[in-house]
């Protein structure tokens, strides 16, 4: 039905059983550029977040959250369908937070019907979405992950 819910992650998980004649699995559990609360780099942590597939589709078009302690995964939720969305960012609300949890996810989503690329802004906890930022098409490029230019200097 194309949903994505809230999984469990068992351990005896094999996602091979699950494949689909082409090779991929129907059940939507891809998951790739997580990202965490900087703030627990090095440390113990309890939660993940990066994008994954609301199926049937071959490329990334949701972002998650998995708890790992609780070993559940479940999507931040948008008003609006994206064709593909980019890798998380998580933002703390204060460098000096207790809770791991506390703060904003960012990704990029890519609508596909108005051609436009918004800035989506999600509250950590809640998985809702906070805020959008829409960029007019041609938008933000598909892939823009990872490239960073120093305006000062001129340098990537």
């Amino acid at each position: 039905d194309g949903e994505i819910t809230t999984t469990r992650m068992d351990d005896d998980q094999d996602d091979d059983d699950d494949d689909d004649a082409s090779g991929s699995s129907s059940r939507g559990s891809f998951s790739e550029f997580a990202a965490i609360n900087e703030n627990f780099r090095g440390k113990a942590y309890r939660f993940a977040y990066a994008n994954g597939a609301r199926r049937p589709t071959p490329v990334a078009n949701v972002v998650t959250k998995t708890d790992l302690h609780s070993r559940t995964t479940r999507p931040l939720l948008s008003d609006l369908e994206y064709e593909a969305v980019g890798e998380p960012l998580f933002v703390p609300r204060h460098p000096r937070s207790s809770s791991e949890d506390d703060g904003a996810v960012l990704a990029v989503g890519h609508h596909g019907p108005s051609g436009e690329a918004h800035l989506l802004i999600f509250d950590a906890r809640t998985c809702r979405e906070e805020a959008r930022l829409v960029v007019p098409s041609p938008g933000i490029p598909y892939g823009f992950h990872g490239l960073w230019d120093d305006q000062t200097t001129g340098k990537e």
